[in-house]
């Protein structure tokens, strides 16, 4: 059984188009009228082999009407690639390699410049002629030509670079673009999303504001047109700038990553391309990248959330479990609060009511410096830090009404225990030995109730009531050494 071969129908290039790639970049960009200029001719062959070049001749057009490039070749410089030499005749500037080795053209190209060129005064485009004796592999040498034109723009025309800022963004957020020109017909060209170029009109300055751009890389092309009286040909100059769009990344460490009860880990992260972002357990939104230090009680998943817009959200994670076995080998630092003042005691004599306890004291603040966490799971050193506020009062004892004339007073109410908001700050310093850190913050435990008086008529008199414990609202503070 025959097998059915695709047909496919090869058209052959021109016989006379060139076998090279000639492209040519002015300078200044673009020429101006009566101005200097230096023209760049970069030659280059695309295939897999090499085109074996015996001459390159490029023509300038000579003369003083639009159509021309210079009144004249005099004063006209070349430089050419190592192995070539150039000759002049008029307008016309001859490249030819020492050697056939040297004449060989791949795809990394060659240069020819051509310096001290003055335009001449009459704006308009003007055309190159490029003549090229190669011979492609396995081939004789043949003659081909073929023409670029050149823009000569007003003396008066000036168009400074287009920028994009800022030139990488997460997917969704805008870029403003900037551009200063002479009054022209001017078009903004580019691709939001990849779904192809849209073109803007815009004056010949900017801002210009482009949103919700999606696409991994905006290209953005200025163009500048600018009508010549008596020249069919709109002169063409065009301007870029390149955005990067980046398409969301996160992050997040956290060290040590076994710690004792109540140890100090520190979470750092880096995203890119997000636009909020939060951190679990407690849906903190944080910035864009940052430190953050967690005391942790119990074996805990650390979560960061980040959304892209467009995408889905991302997510990074890391467990920081808890070794009982991780204790303190040192007390690194102490905070304790006051404990509050017992209340006083009812009448005995009416059976007065007893009053209630003082409130417990808060921790007074403090500050240490201390090595770095050490994030091995095994380390030497492990430091304690109490963080303890006061007790609160007991309350007095209910008097017992001895007098007869009434019952026994209840006990007073314990104080309220104090709170662990004195500060604690921390600073790391990389020049001392590290260690791990255990922080145990304390708020102060209520006070007891009083016991109520014991009337010998009435019987007993009830207990004040526990006071309540206090909260535990210590800021800790962590610093770097500079």
């Amino acid at each position: 059984m025959s097998e059915l071969v695709p047909y496919v129908h090869l058209v052959e290039p021109p016989s006379d188009a060139p076998l090279l790639t000639y492209a040519l970049l002015p300078t200044p960009d673009p020429l101006l009228a009566s101005g200097p200029a230096k023209l760049t001719l970069v030659v280059s062959y695309s295939g897999s082999q090499f085109v074996t070049v015996t001459s390159i001749a490029v023509t300038l057009p000579i003369g003083t009407n639009a159509k021309n490039l210079t009144a004249s070749a005099s004063g006209i410089g070349t430089t050419e690639p190592t192995g070539w030499g150039a000759a002049q005749s008029g307008g016309i500037f001859t490249f030819t390699p020492s050697t056939p080795a040297n004449g060989q053209v791949g795809p990394d190209g060659l240069a020819f410049v051509l310096t001290g060129i003055t335009v001449n005064d009459q704006p308009g485009t003007c055309a190159i002629s490029i003549d090229e004796e190669a011979a492609a592999p396995g081939k004789s040498a043949a003659h081909r030509t073929t023409k670029l034109p050149v823009a000569k723009f007003p003396a008066t025309f000036a168009l400074g670079d287009l920028t994009a800022t800022p030139s990488s963004l997460a997917s969704g957020e805008s870029a403003v673009l900037l551009w200063n020109g002479s009054p022209a017909t001017y078009v903004l060209s580019y691709d939001p999303d990849g779904n192809g170029d849209a073109p803007h009109s815009v004056g010949p300055n900017g801002p210009y504001t482009a949103r919700n751009l999606t696409a991994p890389v905006v290209v953005f092309t200025l163009v500048a047109n600018v009508t010549v009286p008596g020249d069919d040909t709109k002169l063409t100059t065009t301007r870029q700038a390149v955005v990067t769009v980046v398409a969301g990344s996160v992050a997040l460490t956290a060290l040590p990553s076994i710690v004792g009860v109540h140890g100090l880990t520190r979470l750092a992260w880096q995203t890119t391309g997000t636009t909020s972002r939060t951190l679990d357990p407690g849906g903190t939104p944080v910035v864009a990248s940052g430190v953050a230090y967690a005391i942790v009680k119990q074996t805990t998943v650390f979560t960061l959330r980040a959304t892209v817009p467009g995408k889905a959200p991302l997510t990074s994670q890391q467990t920081v479990t808890v070794d009982p076995s991780i204790v303190p080998t040192q007390d690194t630092g102490n905070s304790i609060g006051v404990d509050g003042v017992p209340g006083y005691g009812g009448d005995e004599f009416d059976g007065g009511i007893g009053g209630q306890g003082g409130q417990g004291g808060p921790n007074p603040s403090l500050t240490l410096s201390m090595g770095p966490l050490d994030p091995s799971s095994q380390p030497a050193q492990v430091g304690r830090i109490l963080l303890r506020a006061g007790r609160g009062g007991r309350g007095g004892k209910g008097g017992d009404g001895v007098s007869g004339l009434g019952g026994a007073g209840p006990g007073g109410d314990g104080g309220p225990g104090g709170d662990t908001n004195g500060p604690l700050t921390i600073t790391f310093d990389s020049s001392s030995a590290p260690q791990q850190l255990i922080i145990d913050i304390q708020p102060g435990p209520g006070g007891d109730g009083g016991p109520g008086g014991n009337s010998s008529l009435y019987g007993k008199a009830p207990d004040g009531k526990p006071g309540r414990d206090g909260a535990a609202a210590a800021p800790v503070i962590f610093k770097d050494a500079r």
